[in-house]
């Protein structure tokens, strides 16, 4: 089925992009993006153009949560008509021993026979002092579990993390 396949495409994406757009040109084959004697489009063959269109999903990423965080954002403390769902839907954030950040929302990722049968934590970002997302990972309903590991850039202050559920909102932990 078309959903399965793009959800899979997508998880693939993410874990070979790197490796496709930075490969080598091989056995007198044009380098991608040449376009020579072929009638391919032209695909970008350095790690800059990757992380260009990193860049570019997390801005959308961080339009789209920036724009659900209008709505309703539930807490452990005020689960408001979700009371009952906290322990799997607030997110949980850690300081690392080596500085890093990890924020771990306890929810399945339950990929249904359609896709109105899904159910699984889309999102998981984090937000300084200032308000900036410092870091963010969209989700699929086929990724093992919601969890994300990053550095803050320094003078951050507080982390606050997030996270957000197909079905129950926005949630938001306990600030460190």
């Amino acid at each position: 089925r078309l959903h399965h396949f793009l959800r899979v495409l997508l998880r693939q994406v993410r874990s070979e992009l790197v490796l496709y757009c930075a490969r080598p040109e091989t056995d007198g084959v044009p380098e991608a993006g040449s376009n020579e004697g072929k009638k391919e489009p032209n695909i970008p063959n350095n790690s800059q153009n990757f992380h260009s269109l990193l860049n570019n999903m997390a801005d959308s990423w961080k339009q789209t949560v920036g724009a659900l965080e209008e709505g309703e954002v539930f807490t452990k403390t005020a689960p408001g008509k979700w009371a009952g769902k906290e322990g799997g839907h607030t997110p949980i954030i850690t300081k690392n021993d080596d500085g890093s950040y990890t924020v771990v929302v306890n929810h399945g990722m339950t990929p249904g026979d359609d896709d109105k049968d899904d159910h699984w934590i889309e999102y998981v970002y984090a937000r300084n002092t200032a308000g900036d997302i410092v870091s963010i990972q969209k989700f699929v309903p086929t990724d093992e579990k919601p969890t994300i590991t990053f550095n803050a850039p320094e003078g951050s202050g507080a982390i606050t993390p997030f996270s957000y559920c197909n079905l129950h909102g926005m949630w938001k932990g306990d600030s460190i």
